[in-house]
């Protein structure tokens, strides 16, 4: 991992980001018998990043699911956080079902692919082969989750602000 930077906003960490790097591995406990799974907005608290790419923009990365094959974290360019929290709000209580464009923003994504299947909230913030969803088991649960992303959002605009000052 590259140098990292930290910004007391809120407890947020600004660090390096390289590609070739993965973010935290996500794991469910296992205590022998079962595993014990944390809520979307758990794993969110844990895993939620603002930092840097390769070419030192800023990103935002976070994850909802843990120990879930074929799903984790997700991430968008910074300068796409408060219209994205704004699409995630906005769907609280009235997730919908499934449908695909090309060369889609972060925003674009999440409006195509969040929707409900089976009883669980999925969503991916990327079209591209091989990106991930992420899951939220309830719509409850992914409401829980919009209210913690939103009040990440104000902490990372604020960390932005003060590294631009």
């Amino acid at each position: 991992m590259g140098i990292g930077y930290i910004i007391d906003v809120q407890n947020v960490q600004i660090t390096h980001y390289q590609k070739d790097n993965k973010m935290s591995k996500l794991r469910s406990i296992d205590t022998g018998k079962k595993k014990i799974k944390s809520t979307p907005v758990q794993v969110f608290e844990k895993t939620k990043e603002l930092g840097y790419d390769d070419d030192d923009k800023i990103i935002v990365a976070f994850s909802t699911c843990e120990g879930e094959k074929g799903h984790g974290t997700q991430s968008l360019p910074f300068a796409e956080l408060v219209e994205l929290n704004e699409l995630i709000q906005s769907f609280k209580g009235n997730v919908p079902n499934y449908n695909k464009p090309e060369n889609e923003t972060a925003c674009q994504a999440f409006k195509r692919t969040l929707m409900v299947k089976d009883g669980i909230v999925s969503f991916k913030l990327s079209g591209s082969k091989g990106s991930k969803s992420t899951l939220a088991g309830t719509q409850a649960e992914f409401d829980a989750f919009a209210d913690a992303f939103g009040k990440t959002t104000i902490a990372f605009v604020k960390a932005v602000k003060a590294l631009e000052e």
